[in-house]
This record gives C-alpha cells, sequence and structure tokens, in this order.
C-alpha cells in the first residue's frame, strides 16, 4: 500500500563525536508513524508506530508519540545498533 508520508519531526543528534539525522513521518492515511536515522549517507528505517497506538497514547496519557520514537531512536545510537560513520 502507498502512504502519503508528512514529516512530523526532525532533529540533528550528536554523540561520540558523530551526527546523526533523526525524522520522523506520519502516514496521512492511517496516522503511523515511521522514524529513519541517517548519517554519513546511511540511513535505516529504525523505529515504527501504528496511528491506533499513537492516537492512544496521545489521549491516554498525553504523552506525544513523535517524541518518544525520537527518544527510542537516541537509544538506539547510544546502544550502538545503529553504525556509525566511521564503521561504514
Amino acid at each position: 500500500m502507498f502512504y502519503h508520508m508528512n514529516l512530523a519531526a526532525k532533529e540533528i543528534h550528536e554523540y561520540d563525536g558523530n551526527e546523526f539525522e533523526l525524522v520522523v513521518y506520519r502516514a496521512e492515511e492511517d496516522g503511523h508513524l515511521e522514524g529513519y536515522i541517517s548519517s554519513g549517507g546511511f540511513s535505516d528505517r529504525i523505529v515504527q508506530m501504528s496511528g491506533e497506538v499513537a492516537s492512544d497514547m496521545k489521549s491516554v496519557s498525553g504523552s506525544n508519540p513523535v517524541a518518544i520514537l525520537i527518544s527510542a531512536m537516541k537509544d538506539e545510537i547510544a546502544a550502538g545498533k545503529f553504525p556509525l560513520p566511521s564503521s561504514t
């Protein structure tokens, strides 16, 4: 299925002397979120959240699902699960 993705957030994150671009897109059709990390010419979709979960999260707990995905991507970088540019 094709989705129309709109930018929900974009942030530059520095870790261990490297710069990472963290981007979250939201699908118009069902509201699902996709988070991508890119650095040094390498990019990967690292996290996803369904539209239903994102909506429930915001309405029930008041949490910002986009901020939670950004935080999860930072955790992935810190845990070494995303290759640093010097290791590619």
